[in-house]
């Protein structure tokens, strides 16, 4: 058996991202893009900032991370 054959007994759960908390994510992620466009990049990092408050730790385990901190690197 290969390293990521066994399973953990205790494998730890991730909350779920509901559809309230995706649509709240992506007013965030909206409104930064849009702050951007208007060239006010220290609203707009806020703004991404503040919606990656709102995903669950560990937060590298969720594709909203990702979406969000790309479009914190390298806009929309």
């Amino acid at each position: 058996m290969g390293l990521f054959s066994k399973r953990k007994k205790d494998e730890e759960k991730f909350e779920e991202i509901t559809p309230a908390l995706r649509a709240k994510l992506d007013e965030f992620a909206e409104r930064g893009n849009w702050l951007e466009e208007e060239e006010r990049y220290e609203e707009a990092i806020q703004a991404w900032e503040e919606g990656l408050e709102l995903i669950p730790k560990p937060q590298q385990f969720y594709s909203e991370t990702i979406a969000l901190v790309y479009r914190w690197q390298h806009g929309r």
